[in-house]
């Protein structure tokens, strides 16, 4: 585990590894919730953009850091309260995992690069930035509806998000409830 990706990943997943809620996969197992989704964030851009740089892969991977230490119930339950919230999660995250990146033997210029994917910075013109965050080419959407269970989904949801993008849909090999919703 010399390389820097192998030590900064292996960093992040121990860090995912610590998440007190757990899920069970499509396999059965009982794993942290934050390091499953980053695993399905990972496949995702796996099979999305295959020759992605280590940064984005990174960012990609640790989108949601330590996310369950920040519980949304300790921030005001309104539009402005959720917004903060966010807000100081993506700055939190950002600074933590650009210190994992120096510490893994990365360049400041990386690990700031790794940072600003993480702030989703520069939305509207960063393509990389948007593939974390733009619904059409979300790992977020595609994921998330992956992951949650028919629940979720008190009545579809296809057409606004058809409505934010044309192209809007399931991800392949969605589940039928994540399918259904999306019609």
């Amino acid at each position: 585990m010399s390389d820097p990706y192998t030590k900064a990943l292996a960093a992040i997943d121990a860090a995912h590894a610590l998440d007190p809620t757990k899920t069970t996969t499509t396999t059965n197992e009982e794993i942290p919730y934050e390091l499953h989704y980053a695993q399905k964030c990972t496949s995702y851009l796996e099979q999305r953009s295959p020759n992605s740089p280590d940064h984005l892969r990174l960012a990609i991977r640790a989108q949601h850091f330590r996310r369950w230490e920040v519980p949304r119930a300790s921030y005001p339950m309104t539009r402005p309260g959720y917004h903060a919230w966010r807000t100081y999660l993506k700055k939190r995250q950002a600074e933590l995992v650009q210190e994992i990146c120096l510490q893994s033997g990365y360049d400041e210029e990386f690990a700031q690069r790794v940072g600003s994917l993480i702030r989703k910075e520069d939305l509207k013109k960063d393509e990389e930035t948007q593939i974390l965050e733009v619904p059409e080419d979300s790992t977020t959407s595609p994921v998330s509806l992956s992951t949650m269970t028919p629940r979720f989904f008190p009545r579809p949801v296809g057409r606004s998000l058809r409505e934010r993008s044309p192209n809007a849909g399931p991800p392949e090999n969605a589940p039928e409830h994540v399918d259904n919703v999306l019609r």
